[in-house]
């Protein structure tokens, strides 16, 4: 045991036993500087505590130049290659054409191969060997360097052969400039699957497929980096296609018009009328259809679901739904948008021309603050004249059973019961013990003087609740004539304004004179014939 602590000591190397490696590059003022060879430095005594070691230089390995990571830093080689795999028990095919891209970093001489990824592949695509230093195939122990590739020859990479066949313009030129030339590009080779996809696909669509159609930034990918707090350039302030700002600006806020489709030309075809809600802060629309009762159809609320429409909407592979729009600048040159929503004017949605003839409040505010022009003054009336319906004849009466229920013998094939007026009964409810009845005298109309019914007298009581009459005979004594009721309460089809001094009514094939009325007969008869009267009215009488 030291006296000073524990001290490391170094091991006394051991036959067979790995070395440990040294440093080959040192960091000085942030630059990572390759060292040369080193001096070995003197041991350390309790005597010579003050003894150091003599600084080393720092030598480059190419005679006095730069390290080969200060000068190669970020340049990376890149070419393209490719390789056959065997595909057994296929009768389609017996290889599949694999296509790499080799990048090498001269940096630090490691390579790195990723596989170019096919649409509709069906085989997992993308990096294909992690960036590090490939052994050469022939055994020596040596690594893979940029005089191993060369267009038009082949690498042996973990036993695998790939083919060089081309290289891209920067790789070209630096080789230039080494004195060495790479051979002439090659086109990638073909099998038979792509041969076939390619023909199915062209004879599907009719588009050339020459013509690269990935998309560049498809909304994924969008989401995937600002979820990881790296906002895509799409969704920065001050872009041309400015979506925070917009969405920041307009947030809530939402044009909404009245629009029409005429399909009456169509059969079966009427004049179908909806709502466009525009969102300003997305640049969207939706179109909900107006339901109208009675229309003889099923109605559909939702015509279409929030989106945006294109102008010229295309389901091929050349339309613009397919070719990555979402990576435009201009929007306008392909969607629908606020400017193209103008009061009295025709626009498109999914080729089906809609006249924009109305709009809310709101929206009209929100235009003549944008523009200046008060587009009510645009508005369409698209309503149709209202169609006279004609009456249908009610047969008269014929004398069997009740004259409501032969009203709806004709107006239903199936008999129904009458229905009664609800609100008039229960505005001529009850006051009190008694209903709300008018109250007439009456007596019989005779021809003859000699007529013994001359002299009878009778009340007349018409109900407001249902608008019924009842006829009653006060009984007198020694008159020979038995009194009570002469006409059970019925309708017959009489108003109260009929019911008149000297007006001549006729109850169950007899007339009757009316002769007056009560006070409370009076007074509701003066008034418009509603039958409400004011408290000290209902009270005085």
């Amino acid at each position: 045991m030291s006296f000073f602590g524990n001290t490391n000591k170094i091991k006394p190397s051991v036959p067979g036993q790995r070395k440990a490696k040294t440093a080959a590059f040192k960091l000085i003022n942030g630059v990572a500087i390759e060292q040369g060879p080193q001096i070995p430095r003197p041991k350390r005594t309790m005597l010579s505590k003050s003894a150091r070691a003599p600084t080393t230089s720092l030598v480059a390995t190419n005679g006095g130049i730069s390290a080969r990571w200060v000068n190669n830093c970020n340049q990376v080689l890149k070419f393209q290659a490719f390789y056959k795999e065997t595909v057994n028990e296929s009768n389609e095919e017996n290889y599949r054409t694999r296509i790499v891209n080799i990048f090498y970093y001269l940096a630090d001489q490691k390579i790195e191969i990723t596989e170019v990824k096919m649409e509709n592949s069906g085989i997992p695509q993308g990096q294909f060997l992690k960036k590090g230093k490939i052994p050469r195939g022939d055994g020596s122990g040596n690594y893979l360097t940029e005089n191993d590739f060369q267009v038009g020859s082949t690498v042996d990479i973990y036993k695998r052969v790939l083919k060089v066949i081309n290289c891209d313009d920067f790789t070209r030129n630096y080789y230039a400039q080494q004195g060495l030339s790479q051979a002439e590009n090659q086109p990638a080779p073909t099998d038979a699957y792509n041969s076939s996809r390619a023909a199915m696909k062209e004879r599907d669509t009719g588009a050339d497929q020459t013509i690269a159609r990935g998309k560049k930034q498809n909304p994924l990918k969008k989401f995937m980096e600002a979820s990881l707090g790296n906002a895509s350039p799409r969704m920065r302030v001050g872009t041309q296609s400015d979506n925070l700002s917009r969405f920041l600006q307009n947030d809530r806020n939402v044009l909404r018009f009245y629009a029409m489709w005429d399909d009456s030309d169509s059969l079966y075809g009427q004049v179908h009328k909806y709502t466009l809600n525009f969102f300003l802060a997305t640049g969207e629309m939706e179109v909900l259809e107006i339901n109208r009762p009675n229309e003889g159809r099923d109605h559909f609320p939702c015509f279409l679901k929030r989106s945006k429409v294109e102008r010229n909407r295309s389901t091929t592979i050349d339309g613009a739904g397919v070719n990555g729009v979402e990576d435009e600048d201009y929007h306008g040159s392909i969607f629908l948008t606020a400017d193209d929503l103008v009061v009295g004017q025709w626009v498109y949605i999914h080729g089906r021309p809609m006249l924009i003839h109305d709009a809310d409040d709101s929206t009209y505010n929100a235009l003549l603050q944008a523009t200046g022009i008060d587009y009510r003054q645009m508005k369409v009336d698209v309503e149709e004249p209202a169609q006279s319906v004609p009456e249908v004849a009610i047969p008269p009466y014929n004398g069997f059973g009740n004259e409501e229920d032969s009203v709806e013998n004709c107006k239903h094939l199936v008999p129904q019961p009458p229905k009664k007026d609800f609100h008039k009964a229960m505005n001529n409810a009850p006051v009190g013990s008694d209903m709300k009845t008018l109250r007439f005298n009456a007596k019989m109309v005779t021809n003859s003087e000699l007529d013994q019914n001359k002299d009878r007298r009778f009340i007349v009581r018409f109900y407001l609740s249902d608008d019924t009459v009842e006829v009653f005979e006060p009984p007198i004594r020694n008159s020979g004539i038995l009194g009570g009721k002469f006409m059970k309460r019925t309708k017959t089809g009489d108003q109260p304004q009929n019911f008149t001094k000297g007006s001549i009514i006729e109850f169950s094939k007899t007339p009757f004179e009316i002769l007056g009325a009560d006070d409370y007969t009076l007074k509701f008869l003066d008034t418009d014939g509603s039958g409400t009267l004011s408290a000290e009215e209902l009270a005085a009488a």
